[in-house]
């Protein structure tokens, strides 16, 4: 009852502290990508970030739940038993001390290899969902230009190459577990010979070697099941490697401490870009060069050129979604990153070339910048934008559950 119980608290506790990190590593996680802004996501690949966000921490489940608090259990609780069995056999007690570490050994010589094969795998994985999302959204194209059947093949293709580094994998770990237990079998097998040979010699009374022969495997089981969650502990570490990356990778806005506010400035906004200069990384043609332009206040200008020219850039820029590199942006004087980003795109109005819809109603899609807004508020933006007309159209009206590509 005591080791049922026993067993059930650590069990208990390694799930809730599992799904705590989870909990926290997804919000950090996210919470990191919103910083980084659209300029990281649009150099990832999408299907590979949602399967970080989702499969990767899931993975992480086993690693943090099973593995690590095992790992603590295989290095106290062997020691407890040869401390408690030194003192009455002092023999025994060394020959445990000595054959122990040779498991932990095994698995790190195995562990080496696996390790690899199963970061290859989760490479595989992060390909494979993001190839199905890309399939998924380009679905009207390839139906256009008839590359279906194609694109059916290089799925398969695909997933037998997940499905190659899953068995690869598999095999791993079915031959390393069989290979700890012939180990940890051995190993029983030499105390149980050497207590035999020590009891006909009777240099060890019988009770003291029961004794000894009951606890061997209690010595070598919790070694065995860290053995056993190695795999799973090996596929967390794999996703977390990715899932460190993102967060540790330096968020390239930088903001002055001593902040500026235009609440009070009148007269609208008179935006300057002076010699500016933005490189995108890996590359080695600036998107941007010497680039000086004025954009007066209560006026429009139209910016055009051909694909590649750097419009976009400067719109990143302008939106701080990027940091100029060289020269400087300023608005009425003030240079972009004396201005917290967040205050200084309450500024800004982006009208993209393609609006994403966000599952809800119509009403909460215009009210996304402003969630206190009221209904007359939100009507009258609507009647701004030449969407009132379109919206009372609808089922519902402002209430139509819409979302991308949907309207339910």
């Amino acid at each position: 009852m005591v080791h049922a119980g026993i067993v059930w608290v650590r069990e208990v506790t390694a799930l809730q502290g599992a799904i705590r990190v989870k909990s926290e590593l997804r919000e950090r996680l996210f919470a990191r990508l919103l910083q980084l802004g659209p300029a990281y996501s649009r150099g990832e690949r999408t299907g590979e970030l949602v399967a970080t966000l989702s499969e990767g921490i899931e993975r992480l489940d086993a690693y943090v739940s099973r593995y690590v608090p095992q790992m603590a259990l295989s290095v106290l609780v062997p020691l407890l038993i040869a401390g408690y069995i030194l003192p009455l056999d002092w023999t025994s007690a060394v020959l445990l001390l000595v054959t122990g570490p040779v498991i932990p050994l095994l698995m790190i010589l195995v562990g080496s290899y696996a390790e690899e094969q199963i970061q290859r795998q989760w490479i595989a994985l992060s390909r494979m969902s993001a190839h199905f999302l890309d399939i998924v959204q380009g679905l009207p194209t390839l139906k256009l230009f008839g590359r279906s059947e194609a694109q059916s093949a290089r799925i398969a293709q695909v997933s037998d190459t997940f499905r190659e580094r899953t068995l690869k994998v598999l095999r791993i770990a079915f031959l390393s577990g069989a290979v700890l237990e012939f180990m940890t079998a051995i190993a029983i097998g030499l105390i149980a010979v050497t207590l035999g040979v020590r009891l006909l010699n009777g240099s060890i009374s019988f009770e003291q070697a029961f004794l000894v022969l009951l606890l061997a495997p209690e010595f070598y089981r919790p070694l065995r099941e860290l053995g056993v969650q190695r795999h799973a502990g090996m596929e967390g570490k794999a996703a977390a490697k990715r899932i460190v990356e993102i967060l540790e990778t330096p968020v390239p806005l930088q903001t002055n401490q001593e902040a500026v506010s235009l609440v009070d400035i009148p007269g609208g906004l008179t935006i300057a870009f002076t010699d500016v200069t933005y490189s995108h990384p890996g590359s080695d043609r600036p998107a941007l060069k010497g680039v000086n332009l004025t954009l007066p206040a209560r006026t429009c200008t139209a910016l055009v050129g051909r694909s590649g020219a750097g419009k976009g850039t400067l719109v990143n820029l302008l939106l701080r979604f990027l940091d100029v590199q060289g020269g400087g942006i300023t608005a009425n004087g003030i240079p972009l990153t004396d201005l917290p980003a967040e205050a200084w795109r309450a500024f800004v109005a982006l009208v993209p070339q393609r609006p994403y819809l966000f599952s809800g109603s119509v009403r909460a899609n215009i009210r996304l910048a402003r969630p206190g807004a009221s209904d007359d508020e939100v009507a009258r933006v609507a009647e701004l934008a030449g969407a009132a007309a379109f919206i009372s159209q609808l089922p519902q009206g402002y209430e139509t559950e819409i979302g991308e590509r949907v309207l339910a």
